[in-house]
């Protein structure tokens, strides 16, 4: 099997993609030495590609910095979804006027999934589908696509430029919580829509656990799940008390003894 031990990069990577671009340049596996027989998959999504851009531009992760790369709202521009955009903005424009109002969203989208961004709920409903079925990227599937994604957006809530935080939401029990974050983003979140238009994140990010050493080898830790330290207990303080923190992507302090 490929593998990168103690590479000289001082990072390593895997975000489901190709173990050929797993640290920076010079520090990978080489596709050459291994026999094509295996399978090994070299295709890499947007998480792995921005992971990659982050630490490879960064010679010195700082704690916080990390933290900030973790917490990450982009989509690469050598993502899919950018690719879907330059397709439709590069094709002859349609006559429908709606997909002429829904290039104008795509093209102005600076690909960050912030709550308040107003351009990335229409890119991501409507070829978020076409990503995950893996489907072919024609003109023709991606006009249609973003047709019935603006149609939805329209129905729902009045128009197709609506901030990401009304349509992104980390539901449990009474809580509905905007959230940040999207497919494949390295703060990742993976929605399915209710009858209401709002997307509940179904998968993604869930506990997450950071930890520190400093020079002396002293270690401190902090973490946080979606939800709550009491999943299955909907009687329990802890079962959806974590999950306002979790949306405005705060961690609290590992706790290691009882007091």
């Amino acid at each position: 099997l490929p593998m990168v031990v103690n590479p000289s990069s001082g990072f390593i990577i895997n975000c489901n993609g190709t173990p050929y671009k797993t640290s920076a340049p010079g520090n990978n596996p080489k596709e050459e030495d291994f026999d094509k027989n295996f399978g090994i998959e070299t295709d890499m999504k947007n998480r792995g590609l921005r992971a990659l851009e982050l630490f490879n531009a960064d010679p010195s992760i700082t704690e916080e910095e990390f933290y900030q790369y973790k917490y990450d709202l982009y989509y690469s521009k050598d993502s899919e979804i950018a690719e879907c955009i330059r397709i439709l903005l590069e094709a002859a424009p349609p006559k429908d006027q709606l997909l002429n109002d829904a290039l104008a969203v795509l093209r102005d989208w600076d690909l960050q999934t912030n709550v308040e961004n107003l351009n990335a709920a229409l890119p991501i409903s409507a070829f978020e589908p076409i990503i995950r079925e893996d489907m072919e990227k024609t003109v023709e599937n991606l006009h249609r696509e973003l047709q019935t994604a603006a149609e939805a957006l329209q129905k729902h809530f009045g128009a197709i430029r609506v901030p990401w935080g009304d349509v992104n939401h980390l539901a449990r029990g009474d809580l509905s919580l905007p959230i940040n974050g999207g497919p494949d983003i390295l703060h990742a979140v993976y929605g399915i829509a209710q009858e209401n238009g709002v997307r509940h994140g179904v998968a993604g990010d869930c506990y997450i656990l950071m930890a520190t050493w400093d020079e002396a080898g002293k270690l401190h830790s902090n973490s946080i799940h979606q939800f709550g330290s009491a999943t299955q207990l909907e009687d329990s303080k802890h079962y959806a008390d974590q999950a306002p923190l979790f949306a405005d992507r705060k961690l609290k302090p590992v706790w290691m003894d009882k007091a």
